[in-house]
């Protein structure tokens, strides 16, 4: 029979391995290595928002965030090489790297993001490496200028995605920087509603069978736009004496990549 000093000494020997286990749990500690980029957008310069700039990760803002929402590291993408790697308790992170102004729609500026999530467990050492991109696409319009020639007065107004709500856009006569427009992570991207609107001239006006002038006239459409992608309508006008009123135009949307333009024969509707 076992003697009862005995017991207790294993008993006080697997209460202290227990204590030792869960003291390794508990203390359980790992790393994370990061390190940034940015994907190839837009490519093109405009006056408003200096494009290049976003570029430099050096400026970025780093976010590393605990399963309660705490933040465990904060800092720019230049400070990567003395803030981290770091040893962070196990468990559960969100890690963001950011950079910019995020509006529903914006001529000013816009706003790249990349985040991921981790399990962190004992002894781990963790690479991330995230991609930052623009959380919107760019919209710009060309009007040629055959415009000038029937036309005193003319704007496209943009509306329909999930940011702008129930709020319009424009891009009128004498425009030349681009829209920056909020989307959805949505692959499929999201659609746009356009409505043009003209202002014709006097020699081109719109003469309805009882006599009446009509000097306004519209042409609406849709057209899908992804993250990162830069669409760009150019509107020409296609005037022949026997459509209805004589006046007809061709968008052009192109999305600046392989694919080819599509050139839309669009009637005006006068209003």
């Amino acid at each position: 029979m076992m003697k009862i000093s005995n017991l207790w000494s294993l008993v006080a020997v697997s209460a202290a391995l227990c204590a030792c286990s869960n003291d390794g749990l508990e203390t359980g500690k790992g790393k994370i290595q990061l390190t940034l980029s940015n994907g190839n957008f837009f490519e093109t310069a405009t006056k408003s928002v200096n494009e290049s700039a976003y570029r430099d990760t050096d400026d970025y803002d780093v976010v590393v965030t605990n399963v309660n929402g705490k933040e465990v590291i904060k800092c720019k993408g230049s400070d990567l090489g003395s803030a981290l790697p770091k040893e962070l308790e196990m468990g559960s992170y969100d890690i963001v790297a950011s950079y910019g102004k995020e509006s529903d729609a914006s001529r000013d500026d816009f706003y790249v993001e990349g985040s991921t999530s981790i399990v962190l467990k004992p002894k781990d050492v963790v690479p991330v490496s995230l991609v930052c991109t623009p959380t919107c696409g760019r919209i710009s319009v060309v009007f040629t200028p055959e415009m000038a020639t029937y036309y005193k007065d003319y704007y496209i107004a943009f509306s329909g995605t999930r940011a702008l709500g129930s709020k319009v856009i424009t891009y009128a006569k004498g425009d030349t920087e681009p829209w920056y427009v909020k989307l959805s992570e949505d692959r499929m991207g999201e659609e746009i509603s356009y409505t043009l609107a003209l202002t014709v001239k006097e020699d081109y006006q719109h003469r309805d069978a009882d006599g009446s002038v009509k000097t306004n006239a519209k042409v609406e459409g849709k057209f899908t736009l992804l993250r990162n992608k830069a669409q760009k309508l150019t509107v020409k006008p296609n005037y022949t004496p026997q459509t209805d009123g004589g006046m007809g135009l061709t968008i052009t949307i192109d999305d600046s990549t392989v694919d080819r333009p599509v050139n839309i024969e669009v009637p005006v509707s006068w209003i």
